[in-house]
């Protein structure tokens, strides 16, 4: 006899001797982890209940949680207690004081994944910025069109504005080292990746290599599974909390392919959220080229060039708030 119920990142099963009608994740501190209040009413039993009382936790929707649990590598995770003369109506709670496997105990359960994220020019996250390009609403990648001319968009430039080489120039030189997005360059490289697969076996080109001219159902397809912005905030009500302290973003206002302007509309959305706010770090080097890493003191050749050390100190404040209670935060660090 169980209960399912699906909880953000996890699949969430109750096993036990007795059908429970209430689970409930109560709040508590991140410290602390998950604490679950379980009962049963009367209509399940109307004597008290003994028995042992199982949670199971999975990321994996496929089968039932019970399935899962195994020596192997790919085990979710258990918990159980024992429980004693349980009544109807009465709650019981697994909470961390409960053993676990693998993990011992549900304060070391992570929230999700990744704790945060430190992005130093990242590559286009929002294709209204695709570099230059708005994919959702342009045409062509190589041209701003007008009724009487048309004017070629800037590929790369340096931190003066001088334009070194055109969109179309940039995607021409891939063309020649390879079709279906095979140079190994980089507008190559982000459509293999962003892309689904064409008819022919390869990445569905965004726009004719050729020509220019944007495809706007693979833009649909990448603005729906790769667009950070739009899925942030699509999904804000969901990954808010879970992101919150996390992101950090740094970039060169000056960067010489543009991505400080997929990072500007990022910003706009970011400092707009709320329930919650994101409660992170947006920041630009002034002048500053590609690689800017986030350091205003010294110069972007050097700094671009000790990205550990400057993000080490940060990552450490960010273990220090949010390790589970009882983690060895001392002898590690020398």
């Amino acid at each position: 006899m169980h209960l399912k119920k699906h909880l953000p990142g996890f699949f969430l099963l109750i096993f036990g001797f007795i059908l429970f009608q209430r689970c409930i994740p109560s709040d508590n501190t991140a410290n602390q982890g998950p604490t679950f209040s379980i009962s049963f009413e009367d209509t399940a039993s109307t004597t008290p209940l003994d028995g042992r009382l199982l949670l199971m936790l999975s990321t994996n929707k496929e089968t039932e949680p019970r399935f899962q649990i195994e020596d192997g590598p790919n085990t979710q995770l258990i918990f159980g207690i024992d429980i004693e003369g349980l009544n109807p109506g009465d709650a019981t709670q697994i909470d961390e004081s409960a053993f676990g496997y693998p993990i011992q105990s549900l304060s070391n359960v992570p929230a999700d994944e990744y704790n945060a994220c430190f992005a130093a020019c990242p590559d286009p996250i929002d294709f209204r910025a695709y570099t230059v390009v708005d994919i959702y609403k342009d045409k062509n990648a190589y041209f701003l069109e007008s009724e009487f001319k048309k004017t070629p968009r800037p590929g790369q430039r340096d931190y003066l504005g001088h334009v070194n080489a055109t969109l179309e120039e940039m995607n021409h030189r891939e063309l020649a080292l390879g079709t279906h997005s095979r140079s190994g360059e980089q507008w190559d490289i982000w459509q293999a990746v962003y892309s689904p697969t064409g008819d022919n076996g390869y990445p569905q080109p965004i726009w004719d290599k050729l020509t220019g001219e944007i495809d706007p159902e693979v833009a649909e397809y990448w603005k729906e599974n790769y667009d950070l912005r739009y899925i942030l905030e699509r999904d804000w009500d969901q990954l808010g909390t879970k992101l919150q302290g996390k992101i950090h973003i740094y970039c060169g206002d000056m960067d010489n392919y543009y991505l400080n302007n997929a990072v500007m509309l990022m910003e706009d959305f970011l400092e707009n959220t709320r329930d919650p706010y994101y409660a992170g770090e947006v920041a630009y080097g002034d002048g500053a080229e590609h690689c800017w890493n986030g350091d205003p003191e010294l110069p972007n050749a050097i700094s671009r060039l000790r990205y550990n050390t400057m993000y080490l100190p940060k990552i450490l404040k960010r273990i220090e708030e949010t390790a589970p209670k009882g983690t060895d935060l001392t002898s590690w660090r020398y």
